[in-house]
């Protein structure tokens, strides 16, 4: 996972499976795989500890 912020990306930290950018500043709610309702970023915190658990950042 890049944490550099340089210029680029502001508040961007991660991007929904239909490519939308996720920011810290819009938490949304999205529809995953049926009536499940789960907050977007709950699958980007995850996501992010499973990369950085295999070194795939």
């Amino acid at each position: 996972m890049n944490l550099a912020r340089d210029n680029r990306n502001f508040g961007v930290f991660a991007v929904t499976p239909n490519n939308t950018p996720l920011s810290v500043f819009s938490p949304g709610v999205s529809l995953v795989s049926g009536p499940a309702v789960r907050r977007t970023s709950e699958f980007a915190v995850v996501r992010a500890g499973v990369n950085y658990k295999f070194g795939t950042y």
